[in-house]
């Protein structure tokens, strides 16, 4: 047992002991002492097994089939394994969090959207966007809310619900009437606030159907929710393939869950395990044959881009298999105005990625943003281009495509 566990142990205790009545603390201390292997002997030690094997499926039903559910404030931290208290990290943070990653779990996992996620990468990249325009997002909540108010039933839905499912529809859009219904019942089941699935709440159900309908079928709903959504959808489409390109070569053996090499607006399950169309990822891949990363980008609605990014980065880890398995982590140096909004890292020196981030105000203008390549001459595998200097524009090697995977020559 580590200290770390004895503290977690601990402070659990004593949070139960705060909130249950005296009679109850003699039984807290033998818990307590039980699993701190206090008194030990094998059958201790198997009730030890056993609740640690229970815990994780109590944990994973309290917090992420019922508080991740209830706590709607910005729904892509809503994660399996996340934590919705934390709004993203800093660059330095994440480029320690990423050479540690390296150095003591190089083949761990890097997945991005599974078959268990409440939302796929792509819903979770478009709301991201989000971040960057509060006050225009509050103001269309208030707006499509003062619209859809007439949508109700006595009340219901509750506020809570209805700002998740405006996250939703945003997120995933354009998302048909069934699948909104079909995630809005789970949500409001798995939340067990107003129903559940051991008891459930017609009324309330009814209610939260007819007022999806109403949003649904209200024209002018709809049109403001386009609105909005043809507002940052770029922005999402560049969160996604910064996204991937970072799975894709940054320390972890990278996952890509079916379907997810095109965009894929997904929602919890049963929603992320629909059938996938390998025939259109075929048509698509003959499509990459013949065109350029700049076509590719302009013809972006159906995913070509991210098709791209994953068809070229796996074939680059198959070319440079050590450089992925065991190459180290570089975090580049970034300098100029647009600094803060630029992930730059290289594998070993051979390989570099330059992706993207907070892009809704960049716009496209770089303005003097650099970052320091190695030495040498490099090829972007992305494009086609050649980078001859070492210390290159941001500008330049993203006005072709939105991310750069560069190798050296």
């Amino acid at each position: 047992m580590s200290d770390a566990d004895e503290t977690h142990v601990k402070e659990a205790i004593e949070a139960a002991r705060e909130r249950l009545d005296e009679r109850f603390w003699p039984a807290l201390d033998a818990i307590r002492d039980l699993l701190l292997l206090r008194n030990d002997d094998p059958t201790r030690r198997e009730f030890v097994a056993r609740f640690q094997q229970t815990t994780g499926p109590v944990m994973a039903k309290g917090v992420e089939d019922t508080a991740f559910y209830r706590y709607n404030r910005f729904v892509a931290l809503n994660e399996v394994g996340g934590d919705p208290a934390q709004f993203g990290s800093s660059l330095t943070t994440f480029h320690a969090q990423m050479s540690a990653r390296g150095a003591n779990w190089p083949a761990a996992m890097s997945a991005t959207s599974t078959h268990d996620t409440k939302r796929s990468e792509d819903v979770r990249a478009r709301l991201a966007v989000l971040s960057e325009v509060p006050e225009q997002w509050e103001a269309a909540v208030r707006t499509w809310s003062s619209i859809n108010a007439k949508h109700k039933r006595n009340g219901m839905p509750d506020p809570n619900a209805e700002y998740l499912l405006y996250q939703v529809l945003l997120g995933a859009h354009p998302l048909s009437t069934d699948r909104a219904h079909a995630y809005a019942l789970k949500a409001a089941r798995e939340a067990k606030v107003h129903t559940s699935w051991l008891d459930p709440n017609a009324a309330y159900e009814d209610a939260l159907r007819d007022f999806i309908d109403g949003c649904l079928g209200d024209e002018e709903f709809c049109c403001a929710l386009a609105r909005f959504v043809e507002s940052i959808r770029d922005a999402g489409f560049v969160n996604s393939l910064t996204q991937k390109l970072i799975a894709l070569t940054a320390p972890g053996v990278p996952d890509a869950y079916q379907g997810t090499e095109l965009w894929d607006l997904s929602l919890v399950d049963p929603d992320n395990r629909r059938p996938v169309d390998y025939e259109l990822r075929r048509r698509l891949l003959d499509r990459l044959d013949e065109v350029d990363a700049q076509t590719a980008w302009a013809e972006r609605e159906l995913g070509l881009p991210k098709l791209l990014v994953v068809t070229r980065a796996l074939q680059l880890r198959r070319r440079m298999p050590e450089v992925f398995a065991r190459g180290a982590y570089e975090p580049l140096i970034v300098s100029g105005e647009r600094s803060d909004n630029v992930v730059a890292f290289a594998r070993a020196g051979q390989v570099a990625t330059i992706a993207p981030r907070l892009t809704l105000s960049v716009a496209g203008d770089w303005r003097d943003t650099t970052v320091e390549l190695p030495a040498g001459e490099w090829h972007n595998e992305v494009t086609g281009e050649r980078v001859a200097t070492t210390t290159a524009n941001v500008g330049d090697l993203l006005h072709r495509f939105p991310v750069a995977l560069l190798v050296a020559s």
